[in-house]
């Protein structure tokens, strides 16, 4: 893989959180940021920690799916990953909400990698199972 020239933001905070999902363009912007800003890794680190509460709390009430619209990079403590840990989780398989998501393919364990937020040419029609609660609770 080629060292990218440009630091990423998503990387950066990558690299704050302790992944390993970072190059040293990244590390040096980070550097140069908290130079300018202080300390940034335990404000991430926290908003992580947060994160992972609230995903907890709210799967403990009974919501078992989650919609999340994301810009980083895959690190620790995702979304999906907190939620992977609850004694309820139930993987719906890829098959069952691919035919929503167009031309985006969901990977083995249901994680859709959009590289394009805005697709080339004409906005196609949003499927009526993208209108509703974000959050979803089962009925039973």
């Amino acid at each position: 893989m080629v060292e990218p020239e440009q630091p990423s933001t998503a990387r950066m905070i990558d690299f704050w959180l302790g992944g390993a999902h970072h190059h040293p363009v990244d590390v040096a912007a980070a550097h140069a940021f908290e130079q300018a800003y202080g300390p940034c890794a335990p404000v991430f680190r926290e908003l992580r920690a947060f994160l992972g509460r609230a995903v907890r709390a709210i799967a403990a009430t009974g919501v078992d799916g989650f919609l999340v619209f994301g810009a980083g990079v895959p690190t620790m403590g995702n979304v999906h990953e907190v939620a992977m840990m609850g004694p309820t989780f139930r993987m719906r398989p890829p098959a069952a909400f691919a035919p929503l998501l167009g031309r985006w393919t969901p990977t083995p364990d249901g994680i859709v990698p959009v590289t394009h937020w805005r697709p080339e040419g004409e906005p196609t029609q949003v499927p009526d199972a993208f209108h509703g609660a974000v959050a979803v609770r089962s009925a039973g």
